[in-house]
């Protein structure tokens, strides 16, 4: 979802349709990965939305995550880097591994218990935007960001009015204060 200045920041998680709720595909694949199914998941709009008893692989015992969103149901996504940050493979060399038997065990080896995108990442291509870390990024990488940070329980929550206020406030103290003590420069 795209924010007022047109960087993406956030992501809805799910999208209401009368009484219901519908999973995106981001929040799907991430339950899907750790094994909570519907009736494990608790939303309070507005606040989060609990995933009870999720196990991820590999974990000795399953624990409940505690995704903050707003009354969209939307997430912050805590971005991990630019485009260059995330590994990235060649579709056409999987493809090819598919007659070598020992190379593709190899790519087998390589992914086993990752989730992986696949995407058209052409240049020009459409599928593209800004985002707080990069001003052109693919937007699987996004989706990418918005799995990770739920994976890792990286979250990040807005500031209510109230300590918007209060930050403002503290800055405006700090300048002052420094407007004080520093010589104006010319």
């Amino acid at each position: 979802m795209e924010d007022e200045d047109g960087v993406f920041r956030r992501t809805a998680l799910l999208f209401r349709y009368g009484d219901l709720f519908y999973p995106s595909f981001v929040f799907r694949a991430v339950c899907d990965y750790l094994g909570v199914p519907p009736e494990r998941i608790i939303v309070t709009p507005g606040k989060h939305i609990v995933l009870k008893g999720a196990a991820r692989p590999g974990a000795s015992e399953p624990r409940d995550i505690t995704i903050p969103i707003d009354r969209h149901c939307d997430m912050i996504i805590n971005f991990i880097g630019d485009w260059k940050r995330m590994t990235h493979y060649n579709c056409a060399d999987i493809f090819r591994a598919s007659d070598d038997r020992d190379e593709l065990e190899m790519w087998a080896e390589e992914m086993k218990g990752r989730i992986v995108f696949v995407s058209d990442t052409f240049t020009g291509s459409s599928d593209e935007g800004p985002v707080p870390t990069d001003d052109k990024i693919q937007l699987c990488a996004f989706h990418a960001n918005a799995m990770n940070t739920i994976l890792t329980e990286s979250f990040l929550k807005a500031l209510s009015k109230e300590q918007k206020i209060c930050v403002e406030i503290a800055l405006l103290v700090i300048i002052l204060l420094l407007s004080f003590k520093f010589k104006p420069l010319y």
